[in-house]
């Protein structure tokens, strides 16, 4: 009975045990498939992040590879491009060097030029300074046998016209014409050459005055020709009043010489001019109703010497243009003509409101203009010798 006992209670403990065997077999089994499934489940992983790793170093050595092909483009690119900009700077830097060697010859010889203009203009001031001299000494000098001989031929024709032939009156009658003529040739000489010489320092003048002395002058040639003059109001400007007073009367009395065979008009215009080349100023014009002047003369009638008539037509030296002319360039102005054959001409000239000192020469001039008139009686006794 004991040993029945005995081996039921080693049954069940043996069941027991083998109950907790299989317990802790079913465990192991549990935990081996538990790490099993984790292995896997840490293999998958691996797996995936390996693939992922792998992906990922592809893209990215396929991303590095294209960054840097497009690195080295562009540095190539970039370097080509700096060549050629060096290139392009390197013939900059050429045609530089070429312009300034080019501009170096220029300003040499521009400065040559220059040098050589100033020595013409200087030449030429010389000259014109030499002619001036040249042209007040002779005739200043021509004066006193020019006085002995219209002398000696006035005492003649007082002595003996009529009491010779014919022949013999006609060539008294051209001595006394030459000589007169050339009476006045000087004048008009020595009245061009001290425009320069003998001008007066510029004041301030009223036109209008200026106007009055010249139509005073010639009252006896306005009232003679039945001259009409109109004329409008002047302004005051800086300048020589003798020498503006000579360029109207010169160029009313032109006005009225010039009038064909009806009594002159001339009318005296002013208008301002405010030029931005020119400083501010007047524009005056003389206008006749006389002849008129072809276009072609326009510029020869300024110059002395130059006459569009005979002698017998219109008496003159043909200097007075000039006078004007060199008047009033010297007040820094200048003259022009406008004319219609047939319908008249008008003389226009402009004068700066304030118009610079000149800088100028001036001559010995003792003897004065009015010794130019020939004293017939001091030549007839210093002559009546000769003559007699």
């Amino acid at each position: 009975m004991k040993t029945s006992g005995s081996a039921k209670g080693r049954r069940v403990a043996l069941g027991r045990v083998t109950s907790v065997l299989k317990t802790f077999e079913d465990t192991e089994k549990a935990l081996l498939g538990g790490r099993t499934a984790d292995q896997d489940r840490w293999r998958r992983l691996t797996e995936a992040t390996l693939w992922i790793g792998s992906a990922f170093s592809i893209l990215l050595t396929l991303f590095l590879s294209i960054v840097s092909v497009r690195a080295v483009r562009e540095s190539s690119s970039a370097y080509a491009r700096l060549r050629e900009s060096n290139d392009q700077l390197e013939n900059s830097n050429s045609q530089l060097e070429t312009a300034k060697e080019g501009l170096e010859a220029e300003v040499i010889q521009r400065r040559s030029a220059e040098e050589k203009l100033q020595r013409v203009v200087s030449d030429l001031k010389r000259s014109n300074t030499e002619l001036e001299q040249f042209a007040y000494v002779a005739s200043h000098d021509l004066q006193e046998p020019l006085r002995a001989v219209a002398g000696c031929v006035q005492v003649l024709k007082r002595r003996y016209e009529g009491k010779l032939d014919e022949r013999a009156d006609q060539f008294i009658g051209h001595a006394v014409d030459g000589a007169q003529r050339m009476q006045n040739l000087i004048h008009d000489l020595l009245a061009y050459s001290r425009v320069g010489t003998k001008g007066k320092p510029f004041t301030d003048i009223s036109l209008d005055k200026v106007v009055d002395g010249a139509l005073q002058n010639l009252s006896a040639s306005v009232s003679e020709s039945q001259a009409q003059i109109e004329r409008v109001p002047l302004p005051t400007i800086r300048g020589d009043s003798g020498q503006l007073e000579q360029v109207f009367q010169n160029l009313i009395s032109n006005a009225i010489k010039f009038r064909g065979g009806k009594p002159p008009h001339v009318e005296i215009k002013c208008l301002p001019w405010d030029d931005s080349e020119a400083s501010k100023g007047w524009t005056i014009s003389i206008t006749d109703r006389g002849p008129g002047i072809e276009p072609q003369y326009f510029e020869r009638i300024f110059v002395m010497f130059q006459r569009l008539h005979t002698r017998t037509e219109y008496p003159g030296t043909g200097i007075g243009l000039a006078i004007v002319k060199k008047i009033i360039e010297r007040h820094g102005g200048r003259i022009w003509v406008e004319s219609v054959v047939g319908q008249g001409t008008t003389f226009s000239f402009y004068l700066p409101e304030n118009a610079p000192d000149p800088q100028e020469r001036v001559l010995d001039d003792s003897q004065g203009l009015e010794e130019t008139d020939i004293n017939v009686e001091k030549v007839e006794r210093g002559v009546v010798n000769i003559v007699s």
